[in-house]
């Protein structure tokens, strides 16, 4: 194996790509609802931007435009490893179908290509808003699409080979705990979740730094040697 902590598994999880669709979107600046979203986690708008992070007025589905209403606010996650139309999209507001929207595959690693050589420490999220907490705070990170513990099973070699500690950090709910303990039994990975006693309205970066605030969130982590 490349790196010592591979374990082997029988386990192969079935790679599903998505429709092969364009997605596009017209940019568009903050407005006051767009940066109070974000403020809450102490992330600015010019932060976000730099992270390809965007506010949209309108996005395309192979050229069918589907126009954001005044109630509804939209996001879009650009991964600028992947070819121009792969895009993830979140939508928040008004009674919603589909929150988010995206053409990525499920196995993507946000920037994962940053890393060009390996790294002393990692911390792995279960989300883009969360990873851009910890990116705040000055931690090398990705994040994986969803809170699944079976897309960090397939891209776990993926990862040690960019650290040799990487730290799991999903949600502190049972459900969230167990898939970390998952991944640590079977990788000998460490794993951060945001304290428990502040459930159920902190379960993650980002609801902790809008409830507590930044430094306390920060100095939990350090009480764990994250």
């Amino acid at each position: 194996k490349e790196y010592s902590k591979f374990i082997e598994t029988n386990y192969k999880p079935k790679l599903q790509e998505p429709e092969d669709l364009l997605y596009e979107f017209e940019e568009m600046r903050f407005q006051k609802k767009h940066h109070e979203y974000w403020n809450k986690g102490e992330l600015t708008e010019d932060f976000l931007r730099n992270n390809d992070i965007y506010a949209a007025s309108k996005f395309s589905i192979n050229k069918k435009v589907i126009e954001i209403p005044n109630d509804q606010m939209c996001f879009v996650y650009i991964p600028k490893d992947l070819p121009y139309g792969k895009l993830k999209i979140m939508r928040i507001g008004a009674p919603i179908e589909d929150k988010w929207r995206t053409n990525i595959s499920n196995f993507y690693l946000w920037d994962y290509s940053n890393y060009s050589k390996k790294v002393e420490k990692l911390i792995v999220c279960k989300a883009r808003k969360d990873e851009m907490i910890m990116k705040l705070l000055g931690y090398n990170t990705i994040s994986v699409q969803s809170e699944n513990w079976q897309i960090l099973d397939i891209n776990m070699e993926k990862i040690y080979n960019i650290c040799d500690n990487p730290i799991i950090l999903f949600g502190s709910d049972k459900d969230g705990v167990n898939k970390c303990k998952i991944v640590q039994q079977k990788y000998n990975c460490g794993y951060y979740n945001t304290p428990k006693s502040l459930l159920p309205d902190v379960n993650d970066p980002f609801s902790m730094v809008s409830i507590k605030g930044l430094r306390q969130l920060e100095r939990h982590l350090k009480s764990k040697n994250i």
